[in-house]
């Protein structure tokens, strides 16, 4: 269960869930100016790799159990997903092209 301003950080205006993607995809491969997002592996598991300056993380989702938090100008990717992967994606802002920044 998701409640605003317990388990998510910040004003929910948009949902969506990423499926069938093939294991050897990835995804996102991007930034957000704004917005900020909140993931969730809602069945099988991806891994999801974050950069923000010289840091750079991966972090397994398995389950709904676990979310990522991730602020506006982190750099995103996701791989190594299962063939059953749900992935919830909970945006404070709604979608805008403009806000993307792709990281060469």
């Amino acid at each position: 269960m998701f409640e605003e301003g317990a388990a998510v950080p910040f004003d929910i205006q948009r949902a969506f869930v990423i499926r069938y993607v093939p294991p050897w995809e990835t995804r996102g491969q991007h930034a957000h100016k704004r917005c900020q997002q909140l993931l969730v592996a809602l069945v099988g598991t991806v891994t999801v790799r974050t950069k923000m300056g010289d840091r750079d993380e991966s972090f397994e989702l398995n389950g709904p159990r676990r979310a990522l938090y991730v602020p506006a100008g982190v750099y995103v990717e996701m791989s190594s997903w299962t063939p059953t992967t749900m992935l919830l994606v909970l945006a404070s802002e709604r979608y805008d092209p403009d806000d993307y920044v792709v990281m060469e």
